[in-house]
């Protein structure tokens, strides 16, 4: 029995090991030193000065970040700033929007999350980021699909600025 037990838990002690090692992945987009995290999965799509782009191996989940030089936005531009960028992507979702301010080391922001349009189920959060240090701003938009919600949490908490 005492046999059994410890080769339970050497097996637990290795998947522990093997699911921990293949969880997260960190990306770095250096020209505008900025970070985050996404499962494992994830595969850039593009990584360039204009865009970086990743997406889950299931096509579930678009991560996309943008710069946006503009010296003459403050932080009481940023909610109007995202709803336009909803309202530009013809997004209608009625009252499924929320959104909420959110600090990122030296960027000030403001997200917006946009739920489902009709029986539609992607999902989309913008996030404007104010870099007060520079005119570069960021555009952060994340299209996922529903049952994706806690990933995406993940994701922008997870956002950071680079050492």
């Amino acid at each position: 029995m005492k046999l059994r037990t410890s080769r339970l838990f050497t097996l637990f002690l290795f998947m522990f090991i093997f699911i921990s090692l293949q969880a997260q992945q960190e990306y770095e987009w250096k020209e505008y030193n900025i970070g985050f995290e996404v499962e494992s999965d994830f595969r850039v799509d593009v990584n360039n000065s204009d865009e970086f782009t990743a997406i889950s191996s299931d096509d579930e989940i678009t991560i996309t970040i943008l710069p946006w030089k503009d010296r003459s936005i403050d932080e009481d531009d940023l909610a109007d700033i995202a709803m336009e960028l909803a309202v530009e992507m013809e997004y209608d979702a009625g009252d499924n929007i929320e959104g909420d301010e959110l600090e990122i080391g030296d960027f000030k922001g403001y997200y917006v999350y946009l739920g489902p349009q009709d029986a539609s189920s992607v999902n989309v959060v913008f996030a404007v980021l104010l870099n007060n240090t520079s005119s570069t701003n960021l555009i952060i938009a994340i299209q996922f699909e529903k049952g994706n919600d806690d990933e995406v949490v993940e994701i922008m908490q997870s956002l950071h600025t680079l050492d």
